[in-house]
């Protein structure tokens, strides 16, 4: 090989491990045109010098750099330019970087949050009621941790739970990257009223938040939690979900001596609308802050 002065096309596909095809591109484009042409059957011949710039063209196409790009830094020939321009693509790689983590991380809480609703439905038991006082074991009494949330909250009219505000989920679900923060786990709908007011088409302040992994001192950013509250699942359409309010407003006035309402209910959409198509699997707990008496 060492005495040969040019290469067959073949040779330098083999010897540079570039496809044959991308060699013709590549002499199409101007990028690497070979040194001699045999007249009729048209053979492209190709230098040593040629096949060195090939190898470097190879390694910038592995990193991501374009060919317009390559091609102008092989035209200037110049260590300057062609630092800058890995300079240039590593700041885009790193950018890269950063949207692959941030899409990991999404489809990792979606796992989890998937896993974590279904291990919780497994804790309870909850059908629709066919009485008010059937299914009342599935109420229960616990603490809810303080975590922190990005928030927003706007008075709608009429409003009906059961119509998704597809504006308002976006929102909420875009905040935690523009704010520069992770979501943590399912966006929570909490509704600033009397009890019921979201299934009555009345107006009603409505609270979209959702748990991120930090806190930040600026609007948009506030805690949740930190209380006592009654909770249960509801499993299906959100049309529904009245009836599993009615239950648990039926369990507060059989215990009206041991505990009152303190603050708004708060919807944790652990699987919704935006989440899956079918409405007999969406799962949403339901929290009722109270205090004893």
């Amino acid at each position: 090989m060492e005495d040969k002065k040019l290469y067959l096309i073949g040779e330098v596909s083999t010897i540079c491990n570039v496809p044959i095809k991308t060699l013709r591109y590549y002499d199409e484009i101007e990028l690497i045109v070979p040194k001699e042409r045999k007249k009729g059957c048209n053979y492209r011949y190709y230098t040593k010098e040629q096949m060195v710039t090939l190898f470097f063209v190879r390694k910038l196409r592995n990193i991501g750099i374009s060919l317009k790009d390559i091609k102008g830094v092989i035209k200037d020939n110049s260590v300057e330019s062609l630092s800058q321009l890995a300079k240039k693509r590593m700041e885009e790689i790193q950018e890269e970087i950063k949207h692959l983590q941030y899409c990991y991380h999404e489809g990792e809480l979606l796992v989890h949050r998937f896993a974590n609703s279904k291990n919780l439905v497994e804790g309870y038991n909850n059908h629709i009621a066919k009485d008010l006082t059937e299914g009342i074991v599935d109420i229960h009494v616990e603490d809810i941790k303080k975590r922190y949330c990005v928030y927003t909250i706007k008075n709608m009219k009429n409003y009906n739970n059961a119509e998704v505000s597809l504006e308002r989920w976006i929102e909420i679900m875009e905040m935690p990257k523009k704010r520069g923060v992770k979501a943590t786990g399912p966006v929570l709908i909490s509704y600033h009223g009397e009890l019921l007011c979201q299934f009555l088409m009345k107006d009603c302040e409505v609270e979209f938040m959702i748990p991120v992994n930090e806190m930040k001192q600026e609007d948009g950013f506030k805690e949740y939690g930190g209380f006592k509250a009654i909770t249960c699942i509801h499993i299906g359409k959100w049309s529904n979900m009245i009836n599993t309010y009615i239950r648990m407003i039926q369990w507060l006035n059989v215990r009206a001596n041991q505990y009152k309402v303190v603050g708004y209910p708060c919807d944790f959409c652990l699987i919704s609308q935006v989440d899956l198509k079918n409405e007999e699997e969406h799962i949403t707990k339901i929290v009722i802050p109270v205090e004893e008496i």
